[in-house]
């Protein structure tokens, strides 16, 4: 699957060189560093991000995103104390062993309140809204 869509991404970017101005899709990707701070479950990983646009007009923008990361590994030893003195034993201890793979999906539209998309002169600015899922 990711062969396919780098092919795409290429097949996208040379076809769209001769035009001239700015097309009504575009197609961007990234690549993203995600740590997790958290002491008992520390973690580090690797991931992209594939970000497609679509202009509605010169002031509205649909856009879509998808975020993959690579498996974040953690182990953690926790503690379990219980909370009412007649519970045995009061305490015992817990190892966590995981993985984490996180895949996250947005769809939302842009709003641009100065300026519009296509404009490369000074600065342009937008408002957002949307929606996401983290599965």
């Amino acid at each position: 699957m990711k062969a396919s869509i780098i092919s795409a991404i290429l097949l996208f970017s040379v076809l769209s060189n001769p035009l001239l101005g700015q097309v009504k899709f575009s197609l961007s990707t990234d690549i993203s560093f995600l740590h997790n701070f958290n002491k008992q479950q520390h973690f580090n990983t690797v991931g992209q991000t594939v970000l497609g646009n679509w202009h509605l007009d010169k002031k509205n923008t649909f856009y879509s995103s998808i975020n993959y990361f690579s498996k974040g590994k953690y182990k953690s030893n926790l503690s379990a104390s219980a909370k009412s003195v007649s519970t045995l034993p009061q305490s015992f201890a817990v190892s966590n062993d995981a993985e984490m793979n996180l895949k996250v999906l947005s769809v939302g539209i842009k709003r641009y309140l100065l300026g519009y998309f296509d404009k490369l002169e000074k600065f342009s600015l937008y408002g957002s809204a949307g929606f996401g899922l983290i599965f």
